[in-house]
């Protein structure tokens, strides 16, 4: 699947089909931009499914926005993160190559281990030189990204259902006036005069 395929399938089509308050929705966005933006590949899930429930984050929005981090994107992302930490740290950088070609191989070294030893490995396989401005870098980005993410989303949010209470009034209104035509009175001929009676009618009138 196409990068443009997997962010439609798991992260804009979640987003446009959620439930929820417009807050729990823009919490569900920061937590799940914050956990993507870190570099937790592995245990994001987790992560999202142990502090989505105490901050009321909707986690299905959560686990939608994780997917920014995949498979495809990670190493350019732990690039990111590595160069601004180097950058706050004032340390030298590797060059994105070399940084890639270690980050897949211990990648590789970390599959097939159990969870917390296969994050161990991966740790010690880069090295403190390279996890520890990673750390830094991705704390920095992951905060700011997911405080956007939250205005951004709890905007959207409120507009959404700003628009679907709106719908819903309109329709409520669009079938009371078509209930209220259907038992009205009859319509009046032209010129206003009262409509012509039957036969039975005359002669109910007549004997009356």
């Amino acid at each position: 699947m196409s990068l443009s395929g997997l962010f439609s399938e798991h992260v804009v089509g979640p987003l446009r089909h959620a439930h929820g308050s417009p807050m729990s929705i823009a919490r569900g966005a920061a937590l799940g931009t914050w956990v993507a933006f870190t570099p937790t590949v592995g245990i994001q899930m987790f992560v999202v499914g142990v502090l989505g429930i105490p901050l009321r984050a909707n986690i299905p929005v959560a686990v939608a926005l994780v997917w920014l981090s995949n498979p495809v994107t990670m190493v350019p992302l732990y690039f990111a993160f590595y160069l601004v930490g180097t950058l706050v740290l004032a340390q030298p950088a590797l060059d994105y190559s070399v940084l890639s070609e270690r980050i897949d191989l211990a990648w590789e070294t970390a599959q097939g281990q159990g969870l917390w030893a296969g994050l161990r490995g991966l740790f010690d396989f880069l090295g403190s030189e390279v996890v520890w401005p990673m750390a830094v870098g991705s704390f920095i980005m992951a905060t700011a990204l997911a405080v956007a993410a939250y205005h951004g989303a709890l905007l959207w949010a409120t507009r959404r259902a700003q628009r679907l209470e709106q719908d819903f009034e309109n329709r409520q209104q669009a079938e009371a006036a078509g209930a209220g035509v259907q038992d009205g009175p009859p319509a009046m001929p032209e010129g206003g005069a009262a409509p012509a009676l039957s036969a039975d009618e005359t002669e109910t009138v007549t004997k009356t």
